[in-house]
């Protein structure tokens, strides 16, 4: 392909890449060029077909034409492979799209379910610590119960 398109690694807008894409690729896009293809033909064959007058005369303009024409056919030919390429390099840029979006959905989802996870594990450990803190006070008032039954014990003896 004749030019390329360069690409930063970052920061690079994905709708100026695009839109250089389409640019570079007017060409391939161009509805009118199957009409002129179509038109050019119908032009030679009227010249070949057409009876002239003088065949010494006729002979010299018929192939002026047609030469005319094979030279602008060649030209357009010519940027056959380059539309190709083109149009290749698009559907490679399409596919990465295609891919990247998919993998941008797949962490989008995977980061909702990171998400809800950790706000399910913060709950979690809320409820833990309220449980531990009400457990610590049941520990410490049956601590205080068994130190007075103790003390209760050592003094009747």
């Amino acid at each position: 392909m004749g030019s390329s398109i360069h690409v930063e690694a970052e920061g690079t807008n994905v709708c100026k890449l695009m839109e250089e894409v389409r640019t570079k690729l007017e060409l391939v896009t161009d509805e009118t060029c199957a009409e002129r293809l179509k038109r050019d033909a119908e032009q030679v064959s009227l010249v070949l077909k057409h009876n002239y007058d003088s065949q010494s005369i006729a002979a010299p303009l018929r192939l002026g034409t047609v030469l005319c024409k094979m030279e602008e056919w060649e030209n357009i030919a010519a940027t056959v492979p380059t539309v190709v390429g083109r149009l290749r390099s698009l559907k490679r840029l399409h596919d990465e799209a295609g891919g990247f979006v998919a993998t941008l959905r797949d962490l989008g989802t995977k980061y909702e379910s990171i998400l809800e996870t950790s706000r399910e594990n913060r709950q979690l450990v809320s409820t833990v610590s309220e449980n531990l803190a009400a457990n610590l006070d049941a520990i410490n008032t049956n601590m205080k119960l068994l130190e007075s039954r103790l003390e209760a014990l050592s003094d009747a003896k």
